[in-house]
């Protein structure tokens, strides 16, 4: 009889099982107070399949047992390892991007070989059922159904109570926002079917409260108000009122109310820097300024020395890797998924890299040393912007495939298509040589340049990451060097901005190659400080910036320097020369870090544990000051993030802009 109960109980049991050993062994902390739930749902949810099980035969018992441990099983290890690789949750509506898995099922081994343990926990429950109970019946009668429908409602009460509580529904709404704490505090069974819900049918945005964003009703005066209130502004003459008028949609009004309520960035001594100049610009796999030295990577340590040098430039997490960080850096926005870059496929992106340099009479291409498939390259690089894409299945011929593959042959077999363009041109590329994994025998680049990082003070996988930015260096030095000898150089200005940094690195090696401690090194926000380039052999001195920026910043900053027509109410940033309020959101997808922590000149909040550390030069001079900054900058977090994501979902620039970019209604000059 013990052993047709414990069969009969295995299936909540299993659950819980595997929910803990997700925390313990993955996660590394307890359940915590999310134990409630986690439990509650293990039993609601075991209970209710136990219960139809009980409906079957024997033999079709032992089969649906067998089918759901497995499955089980599966999930959990799937999440387990994909977390080990990516240091994220998997969210379902990636799914769609399987040909990443494809195209990088080496890494997805190696990611399987060194997680076998957890892998092999997840399977205990099955393993345990076919040993010990396959062979046993389940209790016969009414009173094991009764007691399975009595544990099942049990724990469907409990589990809707908890949900209920507001902090508990907060974080199931903002799953996609943070999905570490998600998984951690209600567990995978919960977060999976949340995260399933929101696919089908969407989540409600946000009501967040409108709060003017003008910093001087803190208490903070900016003492060039005065002279700036008369420079141009960065703003097309888009007329809300009529935009307003002609859509009875209350999402877009609402939409059209927000930028309407924004301050354009205003003109600066920089407006116009680069006008008329060529430009290359970069999006770096993984790459990191700790790699950057003048023995091993002259060129990329001169231009991040004496062009514009960032001290105070972050790029955080936005949940979908490196789709998401590429799309940050070439739209000035940011979203939670890499779905990202199939939706943008469809979206009229007048204000994205391609199409504002395009507009402006630029001869357009890209490049990317991986294939065509990856992120839907294929199709979004051509709505963004570019009249030539070419990956390597796609008319990018190297002189020799690896794995990754070199960004300076990609630079060599792509070069000719645009240096004797009698147009100024867009060179945009996406490299992959500092993609992980970075032992010897697993990465081509780290390999080939071994010999050349021997000798530094790091442990042997931070040195196979340093390796793979010297390919980097190979591709940035043979650009200039072919520029140069055409005598374009100096009309050519390089950028330069990783997607994220390189989390493939294990945490022991990852706080090597940034020098702190080991625990909780994701959590730090040091990690997430970068070093962007924007440099041009024409400029005669080094321009030093030293205010709060991000990856989103580069469109609209690049956009006042070339002097381009735009509105930079759009962006999700802001041009980062400017007067503008100035704020890196930094995610780190970690629940010891947070997400949604922030920068301003004023100081750091830190979401985990909600503390704000004054800077230097802050003005807020008493507590009641900082309490109503932090709330007040909170909210215009908020609402960045809300905004940012509704024009991805409602396809909003449509809504607004022609496909020239220019604006549908016009206020009268």
């Amino acid at each position: 009889m013990k052993t047709k109960i414990a069969k009969l109980l295995f299936l909540p049991a299993s659950l819980l099982f595997l929910e803990l050993v997700l925390h313990v062994v993955l996660l590394r902390s307890p359940a915590g107070d999310g134990i409630f739930i986690i439990s509650s749902a293990a039993v609601a949810v075991g209970s209710l399949l136990a219960l139809l099980i009980t409906l079957l035969k024997k033999r079709g018992q032992n089969t649906a047992f067998i089918v759901i441990l497995s499955v089980l099983a599966v999930l959990f290890s799937f999440h387990m390892v994909y977390y080990h690789i990516f240091h994220m949750f998997f969210l379902w509506d990636m799914l769609g991007l399987a040909g990443n898995a494809v195209a990088f099922y080496k890494e997805a081994l190696v990611g399987i070989a060194e997680s076998w343990y957890m892998v092999l926990a997840a399977f205990v429950p099955l393993a345990v059922y076919i040993a010990f109970l396959r062979k046993e019946e389940m209790p016969k009668g009414k009173w094991p159904r009764i007691a399975l429908a009595a544990l099942a409602l049990a724990g469907t009460a409990a589990l809707v109570f908890l949900l209920r509580i507001p902090g508990n529904s907060m974080i199931l709404r903002h799953l996609k926002d943070d999905p570490a704490m998600c998984y951690e505090n209600t567990g995978v069974v919960v977060s999976t079917g949340t995260d399933l819900y929101h696919m089908a049918f969407g989540v409600k945005a946000d009501v967040i409260p409108d709060v003017p964003d003008d910093l001087t009703q803190l208490g903070k005066t900016d003492v060039r108000a005065s002279e700036i209130k008369y420079m141009p502004k960065n703003a097309l003459p888009v007329d809300f009122a009529a935009l307003i008028a002609d859509t009875q949609d209350e999402t877009i009004k609402d939409m059209h109310r927000y930028f309407q309520s924004k301050s354009a960035s205003t003109q600066n001594d920089y407006t116009g820097m680069f006008a008329g100049k060529n430009l290359i610009f970069l999006t770096l796999e993984s790459f990191s300024d700790k790699a950057v030295s003048k023995e091993l990577t002259p060129t990329l340590h001169k231009m991040l020395s004496e062009g514009f040098v960032f001290s105070n430039f972050y790029d955080g997490m936005w949940g979908g890797s490196t789709g998401t960080g590429e799309y940050s850096n070439i739209t000035g926005l940011f979203y939670n998924s890499a779905a990202c870059m199939e939706a943008s496929s469809y979206n009229l992106q007048p204000l994205a890299l391609g199409n504002l340099f395009r507009n402006a009479g630029y001869s357009t291409y890209s490049y990317h040393n991986g294939r065509n498939v990856l992120y839907f390259r294929y199709l979004a690089y051509y709505n963004f912007g570019y009249s030539l894409f070419k990956a390597i299945d796609s008319g990018l011929v190297l002189e020799r495939d690896t794995w990754p593959n070199s960004d300076y042959l990609m630079a060599k077999a792509s070069i000719d298509d645009y240096l004797n363009s009698d147009e100024p041109f867009l060179a945009y590329y996406m490299t992959i040589s500092g993609h992980l994994n970075y032992g010897w025998t697993e990465n081509q680049m780290a390999k080939d340049h071994q010999a050349e990082v021997q000798g530094l003070d790091h442990t042997e996988l931070a040195k196979g990451f340093i390796a793979t930015q010297i390919e980097v260096e190979n591709c940035v030095k043979y650009l200039y060097d072919r520029l140069e000898a055409a005598g374009k150089l100096e009309d050519t200005v390089f950028v330069m901005c990783p997607d994220h940094y390189p989390y493939g690195l294990p945490d022991k090696d990852l706080a090597d190659l940034y020098g702190l401690p080991e625990k909780a090194v994701r959590a730090d926000l040091e990690v997430y400080r970068n070093r962007p380039v924007i440099w041009c052999a024409s400029m005669e001195e080094p321009v030093v910036v030293d205010v709060p920026c991000a990856a989103y910043d580069l469109m609209p900053t690049l956009a006042n320097l070339f002097g381009l027509s735009f509105d930079s109410r759009f962006y999700a940033g802001t041009d980062i020369l400017s007067d503008s309020q100035h704020i890196a959101i930094i995610n780190t997808f970690t629940t010891e870090g947070g997400n949604w922590n922030w920068i301003t000149e004023e100081g750091t909040y830190r979401v985990v544990p909600g503390e704000f550390e004054k800077s230097g030069n802050c003005t807020l001079a008493t507590d009641e000051a900082v309490a109503s900054y932090v709330s007040k900058m909170n909210n215009t977090v908020a609402r960045i993030r809300k905004y940012t994501y509704a024009i991805l979902d409602n396809d909003y620039y449509r809504y607004v802009f022609d496909g020239s970019g220019q604006p549908l209604r016009r206020q009268s000059e």
